[in-house]
């Protein structure tokens, strides 16, 4: 099972966020439990990759440490586990032992919590690492060290608790010695550990030299006594329980007050005359007893009575509001529930929601850190067992038929995805991997575009089977150059042949798992089930998007819409990371992803300005996926692959200015010349107009035939006889470029024509289809960016001494918002799901549009209303988002048609058909000649 000794290291790691403070950093972790988990968590936040070492047999012990779990997956282990890998390794086996060897060699740093001398045994020992790579950062986190008597003894948070004397110090003065709530001495120690790595990374970035960290939580928590430890060791005496009281600072402790106690805080002199002051006693502060913080600690105990005397006389509301009024540090004892109901734990965003395989959506404690320019972001669940390990042994350069003698002996163990429903959501079972850290497209050396978005679905690639949402480029190295067996997988999935994917094409209820009987009842209960959740990669993407926004749209796009200017390098920066043909195939130079992937990506465009959903909405959806469905292979060639790729931008060309809904008025004609067409006419309301490169316009080749006589074109702007002119003065979308376009005699050579002669109406209708659902997407962003707004709002601001938030109908407003943005996204979601099955749904398309744009054109007004006479202005982003609101209940069917098309589907006068041609079900197939 061993490989060549000489066997070339991993290519460069893809950071998961190439701006992230540990980029690039890999991590090896062989901990367990608490110390070592949450230091390597911290160090994944801060995004390094880490690689979750686990005993195939259980796992880390916290898996079980319940109740509560979430699913089958402890609330414990998720504390601590989050940004990272698991792979499922018995060290105890000679080839286990060879992976974490090889996983050692290509690993920057290596952690481990076993007794002293255990990991010399294991042969994973600092010595033997070292000789495999001589720069290895190599932490140690034990009991007590690795040095002294009790190097040997188990080191549990509590035994350290009691042993370091913390226990001594902690509970009542006259009652028993307590151990402190939380395992303190293992956070500490996690803290420590990943602060002594991040510092030996330092030396080693300067020296190029690794070093060995010794860490016990003995001597951690000695340290982390601080002031107690110092005061004994100044003043020798030995320090005493004080309870809630503090051992130098008086008052400094809690207080009965009428109805409850109060936690206060009185620092200096200064505090403790104003907290005189404020209970009516003055007096007190000029007391020689008092007047100072040494005099009051001596005299504790005659203060201390007086004080509790004075703040049971009102209640411990009315005292935190005058103490705060002076200054004076309190605060209510709360219980968690109170905790993370507090408006300033809510205003810092301290929970967090993930997606878990096994136990679906679960809160989290965000990370503490506010990093200013590379905050920290979760990029991961927790892992199940081994929900890594084939894809971390395919990364290595195994083969499948050796990763199975491998699992087979017992030296490892595949789990996570594997028999378990891969994805969440409204869309088929393949997953791939995703890169969410946009800052880093276009650094040298590493790839672009949709290479950076997503890994390739062809076969031979370990990202074809992954189970996450992969961050940063795909890794398609193998260490022995060979490319790993194709992964046996189900019709349909990345790793299925093509004539597998057409296996049971038409039915795929009853296609076979090849993978056994248990998958194939998985795969029963999956037909069966309804999920609305997203999966990880949706995720990703969202967040992606969303941090986007944050940060290249948000900021300027108040002076963008003031000044009516489009931005075009927000295009080209989205290009970058492959997001101009997110639902267009990998083999088409697109992303390959799912339609309602596409959907998330409006949404939160939309979010910060309707400018830039609606380029990406005509881009994509009204060109690139009608070249997709209608296009000759050349054309795709030709066209769609440079759209998708991003490096060509193009628009759709079909209102006229006296043929908007009614398309059978339109004036412009394409009359045949030779081997081609002569176009006439012009195109009005058209997004992109200044700036895309390529335009499908409809014209008509025969009038007599009313619509059937419309034929759909591919124009070049380069061409002789095109022009354009921008439209100024919009009411909204005034960062978009909008305008209208021009023929005069423009010859369009027949291999442009997009479908037959007389196909033009069917070819923009579907394409409307298209469009639609993302004009659908983009008003739930409108809803969600009203929303967001309204809500901090009616936080801040406070009428009849409340907040407005108060109000009732204020909040009816609120609610109606949140109730119709869950009413739209179900709405898009499903037109998503029905594309992703290669089924037409222009009805349910037709819907979603109808409903979510006026849902938002709803919302925009209310969100005015909510902030009144602010929302009127500027100075809140609500007055845009009202005037963006509107557009959309006009363009691509106004609400009056969506209105007539649903009535008469619902009274049979209606029916959609099926298309010649049919936008590609997803996943999407690989084209085994292109590769």
């Amino acid at each position: 099972m061993r490989m060549d000794d000489e066997a070339p290291k991993w290519a460069p790691i893809p950071p998961d966020d190439v701006a992230a403070p540990l980029a690039g950093v890999r991590v090896l972790d062989l901990s367990r439990v608490l110390a070592g988990p949450f230091c390597t968590m911290l160090l994944g936040d801060l995004g390094a990759e880490v690689i979750k070492v686990e005993t195939p047999r259980g796992g880390d012990e916290t898996r079980s440490w319940g109740p509560p779990f979430a699913g089958d997956v402890s609330a414990y282990y998720l504390c601590a586990n989050r940004n990272k890998r698991s792979i499922a390794v018995n060290l105890k086996s000679a080839e286990g032992l060879e992976v974490i060897r090889r996983l050692a060699a290509r690993s920057d740093v290596v952690i481990e919590n076993f007794r002293p001398g255990k990991a010399e045994e294991l042969g994973v020992g600092y010595a033997q690492l070292k000789k495999l790579r001589t720069d290895l950062v190599y932490c140690s986190i034990s009991g007590f060290g690795q040095t002294g008597p009790y190097r040997n003894l188990p080191g549990y948070d509590f035994i350290v608790q009691a042993m370091s004397g913390l226990m001594s110090i902690t509970g009542e003065a006259d009652g028993r010695p307590m151990k402190v709530g939380v395992a303190v001495a293992d956070v500490f120690t996690g803290l420590f550990a990943a602060l002594g790595i991040v510092s030996a990374l330092r030396v080693k970035e300067r020296t190029g030299v690794g070093q060995y960290i010794d860490l016990a939580l003995m001597d951690v928590q000695i340290a982390a006594m601080v002031n107690v430890v110092s005061n004994y060791l100044v003043g020798g005496n030995v320090p005493r329980r004080y309870g809630n009281q503090h051992p130098n600072i008086v008052p400094y402790q809690t207080f009965e007050a009428a109805d409850g106690e109060i936690a206060v805080a009185v620092g200096n002199d200064r505090q403790f005359r104003r907290l005189c002051e404020t209970m009516g006693v003055p007096e007190w502060a000029e007391d020689p007893r008092f007047a100072t913080n040494d005099r009051r600690v001596e005299n504790r105990d005659v203060l201390i009575p007086m004080l509790q005397e004075r703040f049971r006389t009102r209640t411990g509301r009315e005292w935190m509001t005058a103490l705060a009024e002076h200054e004076i540090p309190c605060g209510p004892i709360q219980t968690m529930d109170q905790v993370f109901a507090d408006p300033q734990v809510q205003a810092r965003e301290m929970v967090r929601r993930l997606v878990h395989p096994s136990a679906g959506e679960v809160p989290v404690v965000a990370n503490p850190l506010k990093l200013s320019e590379t905050p920290v972001q979760i990029r991961r669940h927790p892992p199940d067992l081994g929900e890594h390990t084939e894809e971390i042994l395919l990364e290595l350069g195994y083969t499948l038929e050796q990763i199975e003698a491998l699992e087979a002996g017992g030296s490892v163990r595949r789990g996570g995805s594997r028999g378990r429903l891969r994805g969440r959501g409204f869309r088929g079972e393949a997953r791939i991997g995703l890169a969410v850290g946009y800052e880093g497209c276009g650094r040298s050396g590493w790839p672009r575009g949709n290479e950076v978005l997503a890994r390739a679905l062809a076969p031979g690639r370990a990202a074809g089977r992954a189970s996450r949402a992969e961050v940063g480029p795909a890794r398609t190295d193998q260490i022995d150059g060979a490319q790993p067996k194709r992964p046996v997988g189900r019709p349909n999935e990345p790793g299925a042949t093509r004539t597998e994917r057409r296996v049971n094409q038409k039915d795929r209820r009853t296609a076979e798992w090849t993978a056994g009987p248990a998958e194939q009842t998985e795969q029963k209960r999956r037909d069966t089930m309804l999920d609305f959740s997203l999966t990880e990669e949706q995720i990703a993407v969202r967040d992606m998007v969303r941090d986007f926004v944050d940060k290249e749209i948000l900021p300027y796009i108040k002076e963008w819409d003031e000044n009516h200017h489009f931005e075009r390098s927000v295009l080209d920066k989205l290009a970058k990371l492959g997001l101009m043909g997110v639902c267009i195939p990998q083999a088409y130079g697109g992303a390959g992803m799912d339609y309602n992937t596409l959907a998330l990506v409006c949404e939160e465009l939309e979010r910060g300005d309707t400018a830039f959903r609606t380029a990406v909405s005509v881009h994509t959806g009204l060109n690139s996926m009608t070249l997709l469905q209608w296009g000759t292979e050349e054309q795709k060639q030709k066209y769609l692959v440079p759209q998708a790729k991003g490096e060509k931008l193009g628009a759709f060309g079909l209102t006229e200015p006296g043929a908007g809904s009614d398309v059978a008025s339109m004036q412009t004609t394409a009359v045949r010349d030779g081997k081609g067409y002569r176009l006439n006419g012009s195109k009005i309301w058209i997004s992109l107009a200044d700036v895309a490169d390529h335009f499908l316009v409809f014209a008509y080749t025969d009038k007599s035939k009313k619509h059937h006589g419309i034929t759909a074109f591919i124009v070049e702007r380069t061409w002789e006889g095109f022009s354009s002119r921008p439209i100024k003065g919009k009411l909204g979308i005034r960062a978009g470029n909008t305008g209208e376009i021009i023929f005069e005699d423009l010859w369009v050579p027949e291999e442009n024509r997009l479908g037959e002669e007389g196909e033009g109406f069917k070819i923009a209708m579907s394409a409307l289809d298209n469009g639609r659902f993302t004009v659908a997407a983009g008003a739930c962003g409108t809803i969600q960016a009203c929303l967001e707004a309204s809500l901090k709002y009616s936080h801040e601001r406070e009428t009849f001494g409340k907040e407005i938030g108060r109000h009732q109908l204020v909040q009816q407003m609120i609610a109606k918002m949140a109730a119709n943005l869950e009413i739209s996204r179900l709405l898009v979601w499903k037109a998503g799901w029905l594309k992703n099955q290669g089924q037409r749904c222009t009805r349910e398309v037709s819907l979603a549009k109808w409903v979510a744009c006026d849902a938002a054109w709803e919302a925009a007004s209310d969100a005015v209303q909510i902030h009144g006479a602010y929302g009127y202005s500027n100075e809140y982003p609500v007055e845009r988002y009202l005037r963006n609101a509107k557009a959309p209940v006009i363009y691509e069917g106004t609400r009056e048609i969506h209105t007539i098309m649903q009535a008469e589907y619902a009274l049979g006068y209606r029916e959609d058909k099926p298309l010649n041609k049919m936008l590609p079900s997803w996943p999407f197939e690989v084209d085994e000649e292109r590769g």
